[in-house]
C-alpha cells in the first residue's frame, strides 16, 4: 500500500482511465475513416497508430534511460524492463511504418515487417484464421507461408470482401467465417458497435 490518501490513487487510475480510453477511440477512428466502403486497396496503418508507438517508444526509451542514470543499484531491474518495452515499442513503431498490404486483381501484394512477397495469388490461399488475442487474420498460403494482417489496419473490410469474391474455396472455423462476414458488413475486427 503507499502512502497516498485514497482520493490520490483514485484520481489517478481515473486519469489513466479516460487517457487510455480517449487514445483507443482515436486509434479506433482513425481506422475507421479510411474505410472507403471497402474500396480501398492499400491496407496499411492509419497515422495515429504511427504517432501513438512512437510516443510510446521514445517515452519507454526516456524511462528507460532515467531508470539507468538515476536507480540505485537495487533497482536495476527497471532498466532491463523499461529497456525490453522500449523494444517491442520500437519494433512497433517499425511495424507501422513498413507494413503495406495491396489487393491486386491477381493477389495480395504483401509486405510485412520481415516478409516481402510479390503478388501472393488468390488461388493459392487455402485457410484463414482470426485469432484475437494478437489481433490478427492468419492466411496460409498453399506452400506454407502465412499472411498477418493486424486488426489495426485500414482497408479490413476491402481485404474481407476481396476473400469472399476472389478466394471462395478459403478454409475457415466459423468464428473467422462469422468475422469476415461481419467486416464485409463495415463492422471491423476489436469494434464494438
Amino acid at each position: 500500500m503507499s502512502d497516498q490518501p485514497l482520493w490520490v490513487e483514485i484520481t489517478q487510475w481515473s486519469v489513466w482511465g479516460i487517457v487510455f480510453g480517449l487514445t483507443m477511440g482515436w486509434l479506433k477512428r482513425a481506422r475507421e475513416a479510411g474505410a472507403a466502403g471497402g474500396k480501398r486497396k492499400v491496407l496499411c496503418y492509419p497515422r495515429a497508430t504511427q504517432i501513438v508507438s512512437a510516443v510510446c517508444a521514445v517515452g519507454m526509451g526516456g524511462l528507460a534511460l532515467g531508470a539507468g542514470l538515476y536507480a540505485r543499484p537495487d533497482e536495476a531491474w527497471a532498466f532491463w524492463m523499461l529497456s525490453g518495452f522500449t523494444l517491442m515499442n520500437t519494433a512497433w513503431l517499425a511495424d507501422t511504418l513498413r507494413v503495406r498490404h495491396e489487393l491486386t486483381e491477381e493477389g495480395i501484394v504483401y509486405r510485412g515487417l520481415l516478409h516481402h512477397y510479390g503478388c501472393v495469388p488468390w488461388a493459392e490461399l487455402v485457410s484463414a484464421r482470426h485469432r484475437f488475442a494478437p489481433g490478427w487474420l492468419a492466411i496460409t498460403v498453399a506452400d506454407g507461408r502465412k499472411l498477418r494482417f493486424s486488426n489495426f489496419l485500414r482497408g479490413q473490410e476491402a481485404l474481407a470482401l476481396a476473400l469472399a469474391e476472389r478466394a471462395p474455396h478459403l478454409q475457415m472455423d466459423p468464428a473467422t467465417s462469422k468475422m469476415l462476414a461481419l467486416a464485409r458488413q463495415g463492422v471491423l475486427p476489436g469494434a464494438s458497435s
